[in-house]
């Protein structure tokens, strides 16, 4: 792999043809899995609207989206710790096309059960259980095979071009979905069929990438002692720990207000289900936007200063949009939210790669996106906020107590900025 990489950027100019925007695009197995992905983001966006319209129209019932939602999601809560100490044991290029694979093979299961007229809902929560055990081993790996195909001075663009990738198919993916299910001839079963080309597609190109050893060395010890070891490991690096704490603070108290945004459609400003969609469409185009800029900046020296700056800001924009009451204005404030929260946890996502030993960096992303995975745990007691005391109060509240926490943090943290943007000293790079 580290043979194929150095004889390909060995022939490319000091100067790349490509843009410093995409700076990252400049290495060609870099390119190559980045389309890899957009075949595999897709299905995953389109599954977010499709799976929970076919729960809704088999029962009639809303809750029934949640059962659905519950099954997808669980697995990754549970597993996606243990997920991180396998990402570190084998090659994550295998782990990601095993588990592409078994998502290949749900979608088509459920396409044959809606065209045979027998799907249930019981089937869609066994079928979301296994796609969400798989998704659970799928992300450690996926987070961590950017460091393997790039070297840190491109790190932080391969992020945001990645990412921006994701807000793109986030984007066209539930609009593709919403027009085939619209389509007489496709419907949600063809939709699950397109779906599983996606996700086959995606395969085929992770068996054209080389393979890329694990970076472990020694002898294995258990499951547990694996995920202690990543524990201490980011205990005793102060960024890290810092980078977890931020990493926990948006999904819990800041991205939360999407949940709601229906309830502003409808109670606030009265737009309705077109309005709504509108508003959802402003906040990818602001996280496409977001991880542009971050790419932008991938080799500014103060990525510290610019995660608070984009946190604190995503913070203030809710309170705004929650007190503003204007659907115009909303969708302005709603695009800007997009952009600095993308910017946030791309930056955030960039260092926690950066600061972490290549040894235990498929543990370590598990940890990190175990933080992540707390936004179901947050959806409960807002919505019940939100029915006590209003939509508006709770998510000016929201705004108010995520500016809150993040200058907390930094101020309990004075050194951080400082030492997250400082390059690792030893680090090996899988690219010299």
């Amino acid at each position: 792999m580290m043979a194929f990489m150095n004889t390909e950027q060995a022939a490319l100019p000091a100067a790349s043809r490509w843009p410093r925007m995409f700076s990252s695009l400049a290495v060609p197995v870099f390119r190559f899995y980045l389309v890899g992905m957009l075949f595999s983001s897709l299905p995953m966006t389109m599954l977010m609207m499709v799976q929970g319209y076919l729960a809704y129209q088999l029962t009639g019932y809303a809750a029934a989206l949640g059962l659905v939602s519950l099954a997808w999601g669980l697995p990754q809560m549970l597993l996606v710790m243990v997920a991180g100490v396998i990402a570190d044991r084998y090659e994550r290029r295998r782990i990601l096309m095993v588990t592409q694979s078994v998502a290949t093979v749900m979608t088509l299961i459920m396409a044959l059960l809606i065209f045979s007229g027998v799907i249930q809902l019981w089937m869609m929560i066994v079928v979301a259980l296994i796609h969400g055990t798989a998704f659970a081993f799928n992300m450690p790996a996926r987070q961590g095979m950017a460091p393997d195909l790039v070297d840190d001075e491109r790190l932080t663009n391969a992020v945001a071009v990645n990412n921006a990738s994701f807000s793109l198919t986030r984007i066209a993916g539930p609009a593709i979905a919403g027009a085939l299910v619209a389509t007489p001839f496709i419907g949600i079963g063809g939709v699950y069929l397109v779906m599983a080309a996606s996700y086959l597609t995606a395969v085929l190109f992770l068996l054209r990438l080389p393979a890329v050893p694990t970076k472990r060395t020694g002898r294995r010890g258990s499951v547990a002692g694996d995920i202690r070891e990543a524990v201490l490991h980011i205990w005793q690096n102060p960024v890290l720990r810092v980078l977890m704490v931020l990493g926990a603070l948006m999904p819990l108290i800041g991205m939360p207000f999407q949940m709601l945004l229906p309830v502003f459609a409808v109670k606030v400003l009265e737009v309705g289900a077109s309005g709504l969609g509108i508003m959802n469409t402003m906040m990818g185009l602001g996280a496409l936007a977001g991880s542009l800029t971050v790419a932008w900046l991938s080799d500014h020296r103060h990525k510290g200063r610019i995660q608070a700056v984009a946190a604190i800001g995503f913070g203030i924009t809710i309170t705004t949009f929650a007190l503003l009451h204007n659907f115009i204005a909303g969708l302005a404030i709603l695009l800007l939210a997009g952009v600095l929260s993308q910017i946030f946890m791309a930056l955030n996502n960039t260092l926690v790669m950066l600061h972490a030993d290549r040894a235990v960096l498929g543990r370590v992303m598990g940890i990190y996106m175990l933080t992540m995975a707390f936004t179901p745990l947050t959806t409960l007691p807002v919505a019940a906020a939100a029915d006590a005391f209003g939509v508006v109060p709770t998510v000016a509240v929201l705004g108010v107590a995520l500016v809150a926490a993040v200058v907390l943090t930094f101020t309990l943290n004075p050194s951080y900025a400082a030492k997250a943007s400082v390059k690792r000293a030893v680090q090996p790079s899988s690219v010299p």
